[in-house]
């Protein structure tokens, strides 16, 4: 009995293998055909920020962003574990970022 369910498993993970090693063969040839025709982008835009956060939030550090309401208030987003963080921009933050080496 133990050795029909290693051949059953073994013959699992082997067909289970194949599929990703075909679709990665044929995406292959697409990228070759799009370099010859011209047709690949050259062009590298900036990624829009991620979402829970404004669409014109601008990135101030490697999990911070800054963005100003119409209001003109100041708001800083912190990424953290769980999501992110808000807190109205203070003197302290701005006189930190100053400070921070770039």
């Amino acid at each position: 009995m133990k050795i029909a369910i290693l051949l059953v498993t073994f013959a699992v993970s082997a067909f289970a293998q194949e599929p990703a090693k075909k679709t990665a063969a044929a995406k292959e040839p697409a990228k070759k055909s799009a370099a010859k025709s011209g047709k690949a982008t050259a062009k590298k835009t900036e990624p829009p920020p991620p979402s829970g956060l404004p669409s014109d939030a601008v990135k101030i550090g490697d999990y911070d962003w800054r963005w100003v309401d119409p209001k003109g208030k100041a708001w800083i987003y912190r990424r953290g574990p769980v999501g992110y963080s808000r807190w109205e921009e203070t003197q302290a933050d701005i006189d930190a970022r100053k400070a921070k080496p770039e």
